[in-house]
């Protein structure tokens, strides 16, 4: 009796304080829903928030009867016409969340409400409600009709609670004519399942009803998902004898309900000409073929349409090199290519003929697909049977070698492309020299130098040129190709210096530096031509020294102030004001117009405020006034967008200058765009 005391005390101290918990939120409840209807939107906010939380404290394990309390209560509130509809909404949403059977009707009445918002928050609220009478209140209101887009809304509930008792009501939908609204039907009864709706469905598949196909699969993968797939099994068959575009989705679906009765599916539908289908059949043969797919699809290559070959070819293992190398002849571009593609990835020693034929081809397509797989072929022996193929045979094929072995970046292969580069065969010394360029190393450095400087290589010039950019030692390079130009011609020494430009760094521009006081006037040529190439701002002082110089050839100002022009366009990374300062100088030593003018546009590029300076300092002379306009115009449109002010200002000056028609137009344009920003 005193345990049956005990219990009956304990139970109700617990209800006590649940009621008492429920009591406090519903006085919290009523403190927030004016707060929450606030007039402006950014004071709702808050309130809304602190009412979610305090709805999801109150529906926390084991506190069902504290739930079911503020539920009950946030539904007599939404149904409370007095209550501003912004709260009456987030109430709603409120109940969508932790609401069950105590408000679903509220959730009913205003499912017919005359507000749109308030009516589609209930609907969404009943469709996420556990308690089995939620459904009623959406048939009922589905059963009234109403927009295409409401009707939708309806169905789509149904569907979601998987409603069965829904599918006549559905099933009616089907002939709708409304846009959407049978394909909705469709695909929520394809969601909700049963004989019924599957029945209705089939019915409407004869019919072409849009969506029939893709619910029935949905019904299907149901089904299969559940584990029935001998239920399931009898729906992909149907779809599949269907002319609808959901055929493939049949055959994947039946390959796993019935793996073993597919496999002559597959076959026919790969042998025919539904393009479609025959795309969807490769994802299903995937799950047929466990472990045999390659032998399985491998014997079926050559009979197979163009359409679909290609795509078998490219999911071929290994296993099947021999037969995907037999389609890189294939009459069909498309199929070529794939072959080609797919041996990149498969291939091995047996594969490099075929490649390096498409490779040296005139197939443009064919070509850039072989290139493509020797840059990545890895099989076994396949990069010894390149290199092989690099050293003797056909000149073409021989240069395709080569590529290959530059696209491999095969460093082991680099002396031997060395020695290519002095082949006496055009195609493949060619091939050598872009090979080296593109992966030479240090190793290289002085073979190539030999071939530059002593055999006057105009190739191994440029090839050097990019090797000796990117030495690991650049000290040790220069002592290399100084060692072979000390003993060189004019011609030699020129090459030398040109090859100079690629390394760049101060020993390099001194040693051009130093060729510029030659006594031999083409070493002295070369250096000047080498220094007006020269790759780093710092070579603009000696550039100026040599356009300042009254002794200088005339073609040796003119390449000095152009080579000053084009670091000062370059190096954007030099402070403006360095580049200004070259750039004015370059603009006051040139001697002919053309070269002034290149002066003048490299500064327009230097987009800063000192520059606006630089050009008003211009514009007060009288020197190319029309130029210096043009210039200043540029300029003032490259100002634009890091300093929009600079840009206007620049181009005011020069709409009040009036410097001519041509100058006025560009400025207006500069100010037109600032305007339109």
């Amino acid at each position: 009796m005193k345990k049956q005391l005990f219990a009956l005390l304990t139970v109700g101290a617990m209800a006590t304080t649940v009621f008492a918990a429920a009591d406090d939120k519903i006085n919290k409840i009523n403190e927030l829903i004016p707060q929450i209807a606030a007039d402006k939107v950014e004071d709702r906010y808050a309130p809304q928030i602190e009412l979610q939380l305090l709805c999801a404290d109150a529906s926390k394990p084991g506190a069902e009867a504290e739930r079911a309390t503020v539920a009950k209560y946030l539904s007599t509130k939404a149904a409370d016409a007095s209550v501003k509809q912004p709260a009456r909404v987030w109430i709603v949403r409120q109940l969508e969340r932790m609401g069950s059977a105590e408000c679903v009707s509220t959730l009913a009445t205003l499912l017919k409400d005359q507000d749109a918002e308030l009516k589609e928050t209930a609907r969404r609220a009943l469709e996420k409600n556990p308690a089995p009478t939620a459904s009623e209140p959406l048939r009922n209101a589905l059963k009234s009709g109403g927009t295409p887009e409401w009707q939708i809304g309806l169905m789509r509930s149904l569907g979601e609670r998987r409603d069965t008792e829904s599918v006549p009501l559905l099933a009616a939908k089907l002939n709708d004519p409304a846009p959407g609204v049978a394909a909705v039907a469709a695909m929520n009864l394809g969601n909700i399942g049963g004989d019924a709706a599957v029945q209705a469905l089939t019915a409407a598949l004869d019919k072409k009803t849009t969506g029939a196909a893709d619910a029935l699969i949905l019904a299907a993968n149901q089904l299969l998902k559940e584990g029935k797939g001998n239920q399931a099994k009898p729906l992909y068959e149907t779809v599949l004898k269907s002319q609808s575009s959901a055929r493939g989705a049949g055959l994947f679906g039946l390959a796993r309900a019935d793996a073993a009765g597919t496999e002559k599916r597959i076959t026919e539908a790969l042998a025919g000409n539904d393009v479609k289908l025959q795309q969807a059949v490769l994802s299903a043969a995937v799950v047929v073929y466990v472990g045999k797919l390659t032998p399985a699809l491998a014997a079926m290559v050559p009979t197979l349409a163009p359409t679909i070959k290609g795509q078998v070819i490219r999911v071929l293992d290994a296993s099947a090199e021999k037969t995907v190398i037999t389609a890189t002849a294939d009459a069909d571009e498309s199929v070529r290519v794939a072959a080609l593609e797919s041996l990149g990835k498969i291939g091995t020693a047996s594969a490099v003929p075929a490649l390096l034929k498409a490779s040296a081809g005139d197939a443009a397509e064919d070509k850039k697909a072989a290139e493509w797989a020797l840059a990545r072929i890895a099989g076994a022996g396949a990069l010894p049977a390149i290199e092989k193929q690099a050293a003797e045979g056909d000149a073409k094929l021989r240069a395709a070698a080569i590529g290959a072995l530059a696209s491999q970046f095969d460093k082991a292969a680099l002396p031997a492309v060395l020695k290519y580069a002095a082949d006496t065969d055009a195609t493949v010394n060619k091939a050598a020299f872009t090979a080296l360029k593109r992966v030479g190393t240090d190793n290289e450095i002085e073979g190539l130098a030999k071939l530059a400087i002593t055999d006057k290589s105009a190739s191994a010039v440029e090839a050097l040129q990019a090797v000796v950019g990117r030495a690991t030692d650049k000290p040790g390079a220069l002592k290399k190709l100084s060692a072979i130009a000390a003993g060189a011609d004019a011609k030699g020494q020129g090459a030398y210096l040109d090859i100079l430009t690629g390394m760049g760094g101060n020993e390099a521009m001194n040693e051009v530096v130093k060729a510029t006081d030659s006594k031999d006037a083409d070493v002295r040529d070369g250096a000047v031509r080498a220094l007006s190439k020269w790759p780093e701002f710092v070579a603009t002082k000696k550039l100026a020294d040599i356009a300042a110089d009254a002794n200088a050839l005339p073609k040796h100002q003119i390449l000095a102030v152009r080579g000053i022009a084009r670091l000062v366009d370059s190096c954007d990374k030099e402070p403006a004001q360095a580049r200004i300062d070259a750039a004015l100088n370059a603009f006051k030593l040139a001697k002919r117009p053309d070269e002034k003018k290149i002066a003048l546009a490299a500064l327009a590029t230097v987009a800063d405020k000192k520059s606006v300076t630089a050009f008003k300092t211009l514009l007060a002379g009288a020197e190319l006034k029309e130029n210096v306009g043009l210039a200043a115009a540029a300029l003032a449109n490259n100002l634009i967008k890091p300093n929009k002010g600079a840009a206007k200002e620049l181009a005011t000056s020069l709409v009040k200058a009036s410097i001519s028609e041509a100058v006025n137009k560009k400025a207006n344009a500069v100010l037109q765009k600032i305007e339109a920003k």
